[in-house]
């Protein structure tokens, strides 16, 4: 299992140079109510593995339908907002959707969806009106599972019966649907601890994922600042028009453009060209970002581009190692079905944390 103290405590000496990969760094070359608030985020979408939360008692017994929801098995019967410090919510839509959003998820209200979002998968929270709340999530399948309480975790609703929908399912007592949520992720808090142990600048780079019609969570690839990367099979088999790449494209790129001048706050990139750029990622899954952000730094005129990730796929690794000069996996366990599975702690990154480790960064070496 990998800590983000661990990669600090690394110095990063094996590649001599790291950043991030939603952020980079450019060195010239040579509580008592438990929470998921600092774990939220699995780093992709989830699978249904029952196996994962009912194989023994204390597993079953001590994560409940929030861990499940938020993928996050941390023995502690979470409870939302519990993390951030507010008081416990009232057993209403307002009170637990406030509680999650501290917790760092993403309110997106009645409709299913990220609106352009970075986010790893979709969960859905029903209130029993004064007595109790319940989450399920969105798997990898595209159907919806749930763990309810100290039981089992299970794909079917009250009636049995293979849950489609939240909306429509049978959930007994929990008569009130209050909306979906998005799972974050991001990667800018390992990229700012490896760029400080090296003394390297830290700057931001934001590949996004082209969702496939209908399925924004199905990646058809992904693109970074004038750079393309698709999978021609999946594009293909979908039968994907051209008019909807260039329309998501079109979208994904100004929200691109809105989050670097954003994250920025007014400051000018660091320069790339001449420079050995090494791009960090919390960890990789396909690898489709990362071969964006790899791609996009050899474009700007890196003269060695560099990936370090703390945690990989094995089966990833010839992928990545094509597209860059060198490839640095702390980890490459197996099975591997999530990046978040072999963390201890996996802080949750807002925007407003983003800004800061950038600001942080060009104050320290201004």
């Amino acid at each position: 299992m990998v800590s983000l103290r661990e990669i600090t405590e690394s110095e990063g000496t094996a590649a001599g140079a790291l950043a991030l990969a939603g952020a980079l760094a450019l060195p010239a070359p040579a509580g008592t109510r438990a929470s998921v608030r600092g774990l939220v985020r699995a780093g992709s979408v989830p699978r249904y593995r029952p196996e994962r939360w009912n194989s023994d008692f204390t597993t079953t017994d001590r994560n409940n339908c929030y861990n499940y929801a938020c993928d996050v098995r941390n023995n502690l019967f979470a409870q939302p907002g519990a993390g951030a410090g507010i008081p416990e919510p009232s057993l209403d839509c307002p009170g637990e959707t406030a509680g999650a959003v501290a917790d760092g998820l993403i309110s997106t209200g009645a409709v299913e969806g990220s609106a352009g979002l970075e986010f790893v998968h979709h969960a859905a929270l029903v209130i029993a009106p004064g007595a109790d709340f319940h989450w399920y999530r969105h798997d990898r399948d595209g159907l919806w599972t749930h763990k309810p309480g100290h039981t089992p975790a299970t794909n079917v609703d009250n009636s049995k019966q293979l849950i489609t929908d939240p909306r429509t399912a049978n959930r007994g007592p929990y008569t009130v649907f209050c909306g979906f949520f998005a799972i974050p992720r991001g990667g800018v808090i390992v990229g700012e601890a490896v760029a400080r142990a090296i003394g390297a600048p830290l700057d931001v780079v934001v590949p996004r994922k082209i969702g496939a019609p209908g399925n924004p969570e199905l990646g058809l690839g992904a693109i970074a600042p004038g750079v393309r990367v698709l999978d021609p099979r999946m594009v293909a088999g979908l039968g994907v028009s051209d008019e909807y790449l260039e329309r998501e494209i079109a979208a994904q790129e100004s929200e691109i453009e809105r989050r670097q001048h954003a994250y920025r706050e007014g400051r000018p990139p660091v320069a790339v060209r001449g420079q050995v750029a090494v791009v960090v990622d919390d960890g990789v899954a396909t690898g489709g970002a990362a071969i964006a952000a790899l791609r996009w730094a050899r474009e700007q005129g890196a003269t060695r581009v560099i990936l370090a990730v703390p945690v990989a796929p094995r089966q990833a690794l010839a992928r990545l190692a094509a597209e860059a000069d060198e490839v640095v996996v702390l980890e490459t366990p197996e099975p591997f079905f999530a990046v978040g599975e072999w963390y201890r702690d996996f802080d949750q990154t807002s925007d407003r944390e983003v800004v800061s480790a950038l600001a942080r960064s060009a104050g320290s070496r201004a």
